[in-house]
């Protein structure tokens, strides 16, 4: 928040370079391996195609808003990524060295863990950037403020998450994931509800949601290492790594779409209930407002009272609009993520094991 504010939002991404160098050094000189010694070559093929499909469709969420969902480059994008992504499973199949075992994508409790992983970055991630941002515009907060906002979110991680992995260590995973998704859905749908009262309901949120997490973050990593043999294990914590990154990309992209597809037009509709003609220079001042929040209310002061004093509050309530109904989305699939992989974890399931029969 204090860079954002008093510098550039682009000087954020250096913090990570000397970060970045520290983590590498550590792994390289301290972290252990598991390997399949049987497999000789790099699936390139297969990552080319899982990389592609992935990023053409993540690409083509992100620009539905602009582009409008109907039209020929986002069809194109989606419908892309997803004959990429199809090839990639076909490939799969009959590969001699799979990048992915295709029996490892089917085991079920893979897919649930892989479920959670995704959904509840989903959620987390997406309220996070998301909540920060509506406090700022909605409530007028600083960078730094809308950033101590945030930080609640940090603390039931820190305090649980070691715990939940030896309550899942007793009871098995399915418990604790089940409680987990639970929490971050009520969270997500409080703040569908009650975002526009107070910006302390989003200091509320992001506890519950870092506490959801954190309850479910190693129960997830142990349902996805009891679906494979030791050979594996190093194949399954790329795919559970791999699942939340995508799962916090996809949340912003689609929940960020949601907010840009329904913010204007819910603002030209408060509008004409409120008997606002908007003309071209209204529209440049309601784009602004709702691009910038509070930071872009100077296009304001160039219309007349009449005008801005409308904008302004249709600008508001279209932004709290757009941003109750991305969080319910983000409840609603949660929801139903959570309760899909409690049922599949409720079954027992044979790991898979390494050809031959050997598991190290």
């Amino acid at each position: 928040g204090i860079i954002v504010d008093h510098a550039s939002w682009r000087w954020i991404f250096f913090i990570n370079v000397p970060m970045a160098l520290a983590i590498a050094t550590l792994v390289l000189t301290a972290a252990a391996e598991s390997r399949d010694e049987r497999v000789r070559t790099i699936d390139y093929r297969g990552l080319a195609l899982l990389t592609g499909g992935l990023t053409t469709i993540v690409l083509g969420v992100s620009r539905g808003p602009e582009l409008g969902f109907a039209s020929p480059m986002t069809v194109g994008l989606i419908g892309g990524g997803c004959v990429l992504l199809a090839g990639f499973l076909r490939h799969e199949a009959r590969a001699r060295e799979p990048l992915i075992r295709p029996e490892i994508m089917r085991h079920r409790h893979m897919i649930a863990a892989s479920a959670v992983g995704f959904f509840s970055q989903f959620a987390a991630f997406s309220l996070v950037i998301l909540g920060v941002t509506f406090v700022q515009k909605a409530f007028g907060l600083s960078a730094f403020l809308a950033g101590l906002v945030f930080l609640p979110r940090l603390l039931p991680e820190l305090l649980f998450a070691r715990r939940a992995g030896h309550i899942a260590d007793v009871v098995g995973p399915t418990v604790p994931i089940g409680i987990g998704m639970a929490v971050i859905a009520a969270a997500t749908a409080a703040v569908s509800v009650l975002a526009d009262r107070s910006y302390l309901v989003l200091v509320v949120a992001f506890a519950a949601v870092g506490l959801g997490v954190a309850v479910v973050d190693a129960p997830r990593r142990l349902a996805a290492q009891s679906s494979v043999s030791r050979e594996y294990q190093g194949v399954v914590a790329g795919i559970s790594s791999t699942t939340t990154r995508l799962g916090a990309t996809f949340g912003i992209a689609m929940l960020g779409s949601v907010i840009v597809g329904i913010q204007y037009g819910r603002s030209v509709h408060l509008l004409a209930q409120a008997g606002v003609r908007v003309n071209q220079g209204d529209r440049f001042a309601l784009d602004s407002v709702l691009a910038n929040g509070n930071a872009g209310a100077g296009r304001l002061r160039q219309l007349s009272p009449q005008a801005a004093g409308p904008i302004r509050r249709a600008a508001h309530d279209a932004y709290t609009y757009a941003f109750s109904n991305s969080m319910r989305v983000a409840a609603v699939a949660v929801a139903v993520a959570g309760l899909v992989s409690v049922v599949l974890l409720s079954s027992r399931a044979e790991p898979v094991a390494a050809p031959g029969g050997r598991d190290g």
